[in-house]
């Protein structure tokens, strides 16, 4: 079965398209329908941050079903975010905010405070250049968090948004007019609900505040933004092209078609979601993927990430093919369904039998994982069939004959050390899956397949690790802020 054919739970369907449009569409009427300050956080909402990680409404499993599924589905999710808003809204827990400035900088970085550590006045995160992560000035904020010098706007100021909030809401979600289907359209109207009931909004609409304020006052000749089109970085696009500041980011990961959040709508655009000057990829194809999208003024250059660059001194041969029984690596990343997905591959290999090879899992640091398959892993680790991975990732993968999973950017940083690339599929899930490596259903997964695959790699490792280091942009030079000027 080759790439091409096998390829189904990495594409984006008719069906998901036309959700796409269809929350495009609810969305920019709902924005254009706030006051003026507000409208970008209408773009933060889930209807427009479209998020298979978060929602399952995008997988495949879900699409088609019923209102009944549906409200199944979102109905636990809806009861969370009332509640979680009315603490938020009580504790006022609108966002905590740290501003670093520094004497004459001409860029003002922006990011949440899980992707970067603030030490003595300092940022430290592999987001970005270490020159410029020190040159720059520094917003760095906390959504969980209450900020002790205050918000701008009282609560009663916010409560009043909020009522004007669900009356537009009322107002969208009854204007259905036959250009969506009243399933898509209802998903659109849910989808925005439970961000309104959240208070979320409240957290973006005080970090625009802030950055607005941060921009009167410095006026920063660039913003540049860890996470290329995530809520906050939306609000920063935003407020930048309030000022005529204009802004630049990079590529932070693997980008693919079903990573939905990516792509807007020709609507959403037209309501108003602002979009980065510059964007710095990984590849021609991420190039090519975002010109069907993004206004002509975007601009796309190639370069290699931070995060990535330390693979520029990694050579394959320093990491030849394990030989005889070197251990199969299972990696994991942050959706629930991905880690079910991994997990699943190893029961399959031990209800086998006959275990070739010793199992590792490695899961990401903030992996979810539901309980029922959390005490599946334990068992098999106390069975002593199962090790789990510790160490730094690169020796895991050195270490290695195989490494398998299903969305984790560990598959491409394998395939650059010569590692022979196992890829899973799902077809109930949406996958975010590299097309290097080898793809296989998870109902065909077997210990014939996973020899088949380090037989396959050992004879083209040199192309792999070459169509590897294409994708994740290793022999670009390292991007720097400098380079948008």
């Amino acid at each position: 079965m080759t790439v091409e054919e096998s390829f189904v739970s990495s594409s984006v369907t008719p069906e998901i398209e036309r959700r796409e449009q269809a929350l495009g569409r609810f969305t920019a009427r709902f924005a254009q329908g706030l006051p003026k300050g507000l409208q970008a956080t209408a773009f933060c909402g889930p209807a427009s941050f479209r998020d298979p990680e978060a929602d399952d409404i995008w997988h495949a499993y879900m699409i088609g079903r019923g209102i009944v599924p549906l409200l199944k589905d979102q109905g636990p999710l809806l009861a969370r975010a009332f509640i979680g808003g009315i603490r938020r809204f009580i504790l006022a827990r609108f966002g905590r905010f740290t501003s670093l400035p520094r004497d004459e900088a001409q860029v003002l970085g922006i990011a949440p405070v899980n992707i970067c550590k603030t030490k003595n006045g300092r940022v430290e995160t592999g987001y970005c250049h270490p020159e410029d992560t020190d040159a720059m000035a520094w917003l760095v904020f906390d959504d969980g968090k209450r900020d002790p010098d205050g918000y701008p706007l009282c609560r009663s100021e916010i409560l009043s948004v909020y009522l004007k909030m669900l009356f537009r809401w009322v107002f969208v979600s009854f204007s259905c007019r036959g250009d969506a289907s009243r399933m898509d359209w209802a998903v659109g109207s849910l989808l925005t609900w439970r961000w309104i009931l959240s208070f979320v909004w409240a957290n973006k609409w005080m970090l625009a505040l802030k950055i607005r304020e941060i921009l009167k006052s410095s006026r920063p000749k660039w913003v540049f933004c860890v996470h290329e089109m995530h809520p906050h970085s939306r609000i920063a696009w935003a407020e930048a092209k309030r000022f005529n500041i204009p802004t630049v980011t990079i590529q932070h990961a693997s980008i693919v078609r079903t990573k939905l959040w990516y792509f807007p709508t020709h609507e959403e655009l037209a309501a108003g979601l602002a979009t980065p000057y510059k964007m710095a990829v990984f590849s021609k194809d991420v190039q090519d993927l975002f010109d069907q999208f993004f206004p002509g003024n975007t601009l796309y250059p190639l370069a290699c990430g931070p995060r990535f660059s330390k693979w520029k001194k990694i050579k394959s041969s320093q990491h030849s093919q394990v030989a005889g029984e070197g251990p199969i690596l299972f990696a994991g990343s942050l959706p629930w369904w991905d880690n079910v997905a991994v997990l699943k591959g190893v029961q399959r290999l031990l209800a086998q039998g006959n275990q070739k090879r010793p199992i590792l899992v490695r899961l990401h640091p903030a992996a979810k994982v539901p309980v029922k398959w959390k005490e599946r892993l334990a068992q098999m680790v106390e069975s002593g069939k199962v090790n789990l991975s510790k160490g730094s990732l690169e020796s895991a993968i050195s270490e290695s004959a195989v490494v398998v999973g299903m969305n984790t950017t560990v598959l491409e940083e394998a395939a650059l050390m010569g590692k022979a690339v196992l890829v899973l599929e799902q077809r109930d899930y949406l996958s975010f899956a590299t097309r290097l490596g080898t793809h296989i259903p998870l109902d065909r997964f077997s210990w014939y397949e996973v020899e088949k695959a380090i037989t396959s790699a050992a004879t083209d490792e040199e192309e792999a690790v070459r169509k590897g280091r294409v994708l994740l942009g290793i022999d670009h030079s390292v991007f720097r802020i400098d380079q948008a000027n």
